[in-house]
């Protein structure tokens, strides 16, 4: 187990939309996330650290900022609006397997990226909010 961890977290403004959802999430809808990124190392590095927060902050809003700030997450299977959103020239990321994007999911997304963390630091989860009181978690 690790000795020490850190976390830092990053927020941004999208929509989805939940197509097997029974109810009003299967409109779209739009939030303001917020992301929670824990990671880990079994030592200190040099400065002290387990890691720098600019970098990591970096590393993920970069990442963030290209793919969903500001665009409609949906599952790759809603075709007709993925295709009539773009015909528009709206911003749209889909899924790649077929999977709502739901807090779970997109926690996971962001647990399963190469970060390409120095050696002996590891991202240990990801939490995303959906609100302030509603939230996943992906624990690697």
């Amino acid at each position: 187990m690790a000795k020490f961890r850190i976390t830092k977290e990053v927020e941004w403004d999208a929509a989805h939309r939940l197509s097997k959802h029974k109810g009003l999430c299967a409109n779209v809808h739009g939030h303001r996330y917020k992301a929670a990124f824990t990671l880990e190392a079994d030592k200190l590095n040099d400065d002290d650290m387990v890691i720098d927060f600019g970098p990591v902050k970096n590393a993920v809003k970069t990442w963030i900022d290209a793919n969903w700030d500001h665009a409609t997450i949906l599952t790759r299977d809603d075709e007709a609006l993925v295709n009539e959103l773009r015909d528009c020239d709206f911003r749209v990321w889909t899924t790649q397997r077929r999977v709502d994007p739901t807090a779970e999911v997109m926690a996971a997304i962001l647990g399963t990226l190469d970060w390409d963390l120095p050696k002996g630091v590891r991202l240990h989860s990801v939490k995303v909010w959906e609100t302030p009181t509603a939230s996943a978690e992906y624990i690697l």
